[in-house]
């Protein structure tokens, strides 16, 4: 017999998986389904903040007097190389500032004043975070880079019975970088 089953205080959340509703104001926002998760790199729009990295790809339009469209994908040194306008560096940058650098450039060679313009992400690059603490299942967890802090917690399944959600803490290499 289950023990929660037995108990009648079971809920069935993500696709009948069965976890125990929460104890703590705010666990059940990971069990729910109210947060989109993004299984496949394909899945997200990049928002104006995503950091591009290696192995994202992007699509560049240009319509109206002049005609453009490619896909490029971010090299292992930061640069996107266009088949007009050259090598343009984004590593690192956010998607909105990655986005103004690619239009001035493209303004070079492109008619934008009279043209539209749009950069999109048409693939995410996948990474791998590891998930431990008080959550259902820790682990190393490979997701697209366009999941949140939040996002990777519903992959673990969000924070168990005696988990808080006041203390989550975002490390890389042994240092704390951002709490939540």
């Amino acid at each position: 017999i289950d023990l929660y089953t037995a108990m009648g205080d079971t809920a069935f959340f993500n696709d009948s998986i069965r976890y125990p509703i929460g104890k703590i104001f705010g666990q059940d926002v990971f069990r729910s389904n109210d947060l989109n998760f993004f299984n496949r790199a394909f899945d997200a729009q990049a928002p104006e903040n995503y950091l591009l990295g290696e192995g994202d790809e992007l699509t560049i339009s240009i319509w109206g007097m002049a005609d453009h469209s490619e896909s490029v994908v971010v090299n292992e040194r930061g640069y996107v190389s266009t088949s007009q306008a050259g090598r343009i560096y984004v590593g690192g940058k956010n998607f909105k500032t990655a986005k103004s650098l690619i239009r001035n450039r493209m303004d070079n060679y492109y008619d934008l004043s009279r043209s539209q313009l749009d950069v999109t992400l048409n693939y995410s690059r996948v990474i791998t975070v590891n998930i431990v603490g008080e959550v259902f299942n820790p682990g190393s967890y490979t997701i697209p880079a366009t999941n949140t802090a939040f996002n990777a917690l519903i992959a673990a399944g969000g924070p168990s019975q005696i988990g808080s959600v006041r203390n989550i803490y975002l490390m890389r290499d042994g240092k704390t970088i951002d709490s939540l």
